[in-house]
C-alpha cells in the first residue's frame, strides 16, 4: 500500500516550482492531489505529467487567489466535497515575490496582490475547507513560510508582513483547533531552493549548492505520512544540513523547532 493511499490533499500555488514538485510527489506516493493554480493550462500541463508518470490522477481547480472573490472558494470547496466527502491536508505552496523595493516606492497594487495570495487566499480557503478536513480520520494545514517573517529587514516590507501574519494566523487556528485533535495546523520554513525567484533576487549567486525543490517537497509531503511523529502548532525550520538526511517517517529528528 502507498503510504498516502486514499489521501486527498490540496495543494496551492500547484504550477510554481516548489508547488510542481510537491504535487508530483503526493501523486507517486498514491495520493490524490487536488491541485491549484492560477492558469487553467498549466493546470491542465501539470495534470498531463502526472498521468504520464503513472501516478494517481489529480483533480485540478483553477483559482487565482489575487483576482477570485469570496464565492470562487466556496465553488472550490464545493467540489472537493462533492468529489471526495472531506479533505485530508492543505499544503499552502502559492506565493508571490515580484521585486524587492523601498517603502516609499513601493507598488501599493503588488502590496495587495501580495497579501492576497500569501495571507487572505489561505485564511478563505483554509476556513472554506475546514468543515471537510474535520471530515478526516487524521488531517494537517502546512502553511510554508520565510524567515523574512520573524526577522524583517529593508525592502521587504510586503512579504515580511504577509507572513508574520500567516504565521500568527496559523497559531491562532492550531489553539482553536487543539481540543478537537483532528486537524494538526503546521508552519513549515525551507531553506532557500533552486527556483527562479532566488535567481531574480540573487541574479549573480550560483544555485549549485542549494537544494533543489523536489527535496523539499519530499519533507512536506512526508509530514503526512501515517507514521510522521510530529506535533501540531509549529513552526519546522529545515536546515539545508539536515535535507539530504531526513527520513520522512521519523521528522521530529532532524527538524528545528522556533
Amino acid at each position: 500500500m502507498s503510504k498516502l493511499e486514499n489521501k486527498v490533499i490540496v495543494v496551492t500555488g500547484a504550477f510554481g516550482q516548489l508547488g510542481h514538485a510537491v504535487s508530483m510527489e503526493i501523486a507517486k506516493q498514491g495520493g490524490t492531489g487536488v491541485l491549484i493554480s492560477r492558469s487553467t493550462k498549466s493546470c491542465a500541463t501539470l495534470y498531463d505529467q502526472i498521468c504520464a508518470a503513472g501516478y494517481t490522477e489529480p483533480a485540478l481547480f483553477p483559482l487565482d487567489f489575487h483576482k477570485a472573490d469570496e464565492a470562487k472558494f466556496d465553488e472550490l470547496a464545493l467540489g472537493v466535497g462533492q468529489l471526495f466527502g472531506r479533505c485530508d491536508g492543505i499544503i499552502h505552496c502559492a506565493g508571490v515575490l515580484e521585486k524587492l523595493c523601498p517603502v516609499v516606492h513601493f507598488p501599493p497594487a503588488l502590496w495587495h496582490k501580495t497579501l492576497a495570495v500569501e495571507l487572505t487566499g489561505p485564511f478563505l480557503l483554509t476556513q472554506r475547507l475546514l468543515p471537510l478536513l474535520q471530515q478526516s480520520m487524521a488531517a494537517q494545514i502546512v502553511y510554508t513560510t520565510h524567515p523574512i517573517g520573524k526577522n524583517p529587514k529593508a525592502y521587504w516590507a510586503a512579504l515580511a508582513a504577509a507572513k508574520a501574519g500567516l504565521e500568527n494566523f496559523a497559531q491562532v487556528l492550531h489553539e482553536e483547533l487543539e481540543s478537537q485533535a483532528k486537524v494538526k495546523v503546521n508552519c513549515v520554513t525551507p531553506p532557500p531552493f533552486q527556483s527562479r525567484s532566488y535567481s531574480k533576487l540573487y541574479p549573480g549567486r550560483t544555485q549549485s549548492d542549494l537544494p533543489s525543490a523536489t527535496q523539499i517537497a519530499k519533507y512536506l509531503v512526508g509530514l503526512f505520512d501515517p507514521e510522521a511523529m510530529h506535533q501540531s502548532g509549529k513552526n519546522l525550520v529545515i536546515t539545508q544540513e539536515a535535507l539530504p538526511t531526513i527520513n520522512t517517517s521519523r521528522l521530529q529528528i532532524p527538524i528545528v523547532q522556533v
